[in-house]
């Protein structure tokens, strides 16, 4: 599996004299000695652990490794840092003391979480349990003569254990040990019975040493160093560099607002942590001058309502606030698209920015907004790429702005809890999400693609109804598909494409994912004898010829309707099409521009059969000339072009309709 890249520049650095996470400084603020920078594992978007983290990650510690270690290693009177790292699932570090003490994932083929320690973790949880006299589970205890090889990081061989945990499955992470003594960590290659028949019959390869994770660090002086902090305590040490990004982030505020000069600002408000940051800088820069724009999707959790109101009746801005609710819109869409994917949010376009346009056509009809959005580039790939100042294609009239696309979650985090936020000439406490503090990372529409699966089974304990009626079209769309049970229980429908990492975990779990669905018949056949000049098949689709006729109007080109044949004739091909779907192309181009033109047509013709009145293309089209016309049983989009308003062939009432993004690929 390639290495996951940095999305953004490291800040994390540790003082060891102090025991304090420094920002982005390689001095320590308070004592001025150096600090030690911390290799995170990338994309290094670090933020605080809150207490529902810490209580289930102490219960999953209890529970692997023996009760009450759990509360021993991850004492309350500390900080601790989690740091997501990849992983088909939930998987984050754990950073405490300048030291990475293990991962907690979710196992998404055992459903449970996990907590992985690292070589700093794995002595801590030995010396603990020998200090407390607690039974330490999944650990193997290693014959005093097996130790020399061990320690060359040798495999854990059956005739070297004195000892092991009889409860210990295939593919746990186990700690080896001598007696009390930290050897390594490994990871098994079979379960507790394997491992006694191994060791009564003196053979076998019980486990794979991780011999990267052997340590020398004595424990009990690593302890006695140890200074108890607060994060009251890691703002001040650090509120030098938090004022110094507070105050470029507010320059930044004020000079786009300056170079572009609209008649309204706005923030994108979303109830998430992101967005609550650039709302209260935004506040800090300009006052209460902005508008507020919530877009409700339909999907919104009541936290999330909530706090938009709390937030804007602190800031005293409650009649600045525009929400527009799509209401079940999601539910009609879904019947038509299918399940939204990671690589297939038509939810985005169909639900969030209409709702954000339909609000722009009431603040400032025909006009721009300058609005500003709490996007970071530690989020994904394609925020990192994103310009700072852009506009949204799908939200024409917006030009959005990133105050912190370079800040990481702590830092985000630290100003929303920490920084004096003044309103009326008083301090005042922020409201945030009441999610946050349920061991939920992320805020937004409960049911997002994006979600992973421990989110998913958290929001079924918090909101099980919301849940209920989800699961229920899961199950009947699954049915309708023809899908295995598996595809639910993974979560698959998140994918319109299923990603090498989790074939890989497939593979690895010898299961079989070929019925899963994401092997789609193709929509074109194309016949064998084809030669340069001609090339022929057959569309696997209804061929509505009047209709199509209309929406080619979108490409460049001219059409040609008779005898129920239709032909379309540009500088590139010539196309003929039949009612029977049958189809030939004269080209004068590439390979590459005859396949792109192909799935134009292919999603011309779903609009003609399927479409399922998002909006989309209307709200896209510059010349405002689309509209969607109710039939009897589904909706069709018409093109009406005219002189004053011709089609200027952006090819956006393409590209950008849901249909285009999922054929596109086949």
């Amino acid at each position: 599996m390639a290495k996951a890249p940095y999305l953004g520049r490291l800040k994390l650095h540790w003082c060891i004299h102090d025991n304090f996470p420094v920002l982005d400084s390689p001095t320590c603020p308070k004592c001025q000695n150096s600090t030690i920078k911390f290799n995170v594992t990338p994309p290094g978007d670090i933020r605080p652990a809150f207490e529902r983290d810490l209580a289930r990650i102490r219960s999953t510690i209890n529970s692997t490794f023996g009760e009450g270690l759990g509360q021993l290693l991850l004492p309350h009177d500390n900080i601790y840092i989690l740091n997501r790292t990849p992983g088909i699932d939930l998987s984050e570090e754990i950073i405490a003391n300048g030291h990475i003490y293990g991962r907690f994932i979710y196992n998404v083929f055992k459903e449970r979480f996990e907590f992985h320690p690292r070589a700093v973790g794995a002595q801590l949880l030995l010396h603990f349990a020998a200090q407390k006299n607690i039974p330490l589970k999944h650990t193997i205890n290693m014959h005093e003569d097996s130790v020399p090889f061990i320690l060359e990081g040798k495999s854990i061989l059956a005739p070297g254990i004195a000892e092991f945990d009889s409860s210990i499955e295939n593919e746990d992470i186990c700690i080896v040990r001598n007696d009390n003594r930290y050897l390594t960590l490994a990871i098994s290659h079979v379960d507790g019975s394997t491992i006694k028949k191994m060791v009564e019959t003196g053979y076998g390869k019980v486990a794979k040493n991780l011999k990267n994770q052997r340590s020398s660090l004595s424990i009990p002086e690593f302890l006695s160093t140890i200074k108890k902090q607060s994060w009251e305590n890691v703002y001040e040490v650090n509120k030098t560099h938090m004022d110094n990004i507070v105050e470029e982030s507010t320059r930044f505020i004020q000079k786009t607002i300056q170079k572009y000069p609209t008649n309204a600002i706005a923030v994108a408000y979303s109830g998430g942590k992101d967005s609550l940051c650039t709302l209260l800088l935004v506040f800090h820069a300009i006052g209460p001058k902005f508008h507020i724009f919530f877009a409700d999707t339909g999907l919104e959790l009541p936290e999330t309502i909530e706090n938009t109101h709390e937030v804007a009746k602190l800031l005293g801005m409650q009649e600045h606030v525009h929400i527009r609710n799509a209401y079940d819109k999601f539910w009609d869409l879904i019947d038509h698209f299918g399940p939204p994917g990671r690589d297939y949010r038509f939810c985005c376009h169909g639900l969030k920015a209409q709702r954000i346009n339909e609000i722009i056509d009431d603040v400032a009809p025909g006009e721009k907004v300058l609005s500003f959005l709490g996007q970071r580039r530690y989020e994904s790939f394609s925020r990192a790429a994103e310009e700072r100042v852009y506009v949204n294609s799908f939200i024409p009239q917006q030009i959005a702005a990133a105050p912190i696309k370079n800040w990481n979650a702590m830092e985000v985090w630290l100003y929303i809890l920490h920084y004096p936020h003044i309103v009326e000439n008083k301090r005042v406490k922020v409201p945030v999400n009441e999610m946050y503090y349920h061991e939920f990372e992320r805020i937004g529409c409960y049911l997002c693609p994006a979600s992973d699966l421990a989110t998913l089974k958290g929001l079924r304990e918090v909101h099980p109804e919301m849940m209920k009626r989800w699961d229920n079209w899961l199950e009947n769309y699954a049915v309708k598909q023809h899908l295995p049970r598996d595809y639910i229980k993974y979560g698959l429908w998140r994918f319109k494409h299923l990603d090498t990492q989790w074939k890989n975990s497939f593979e690895k779990q010898g299961i079989e994912y070929g019925s899963f669905g994401f092997e789609t018949p193709s929509l074109i056949q194309f016949n064998t004898n084809q030669t340069d000049t001609l090339i022929t098949g057959k569309i696997n689709l209804p061929v509505h010829i009047n209709e199509l006729e209309n929406l080619l109007q979108a490409l460049p080109g001219e059409t040609f309707n008779s005898n129920s044949v239709l032909r379309y004739i540009s500088r590139q091909l010539e196309f003929q099409l039949d009612k029977s779907g049958d189809f030939s192309i004269h080209p004068q181009t590439t390979e590459k521009t005859i396949s792109k033109f192909l799935n134009q047509i292919l999603a011309l013709l779903l609009k003609t059969e399927n479409c399922a009145n998002c909006g989309v293309c209307e709200d896209i089209c510059p010349q405002n000339i689309i509209r969607i016309k109710k039939m009897v049983t589904h909706y069709i989009p018409v093109m009406v072009p005219s002189v004053e308003s011709p089609c200027i062939h952006c090819l956006k009432c393409i590209s950008h309709c849901p249909l285009h993004q999922k054929i596109k690929e086949n």
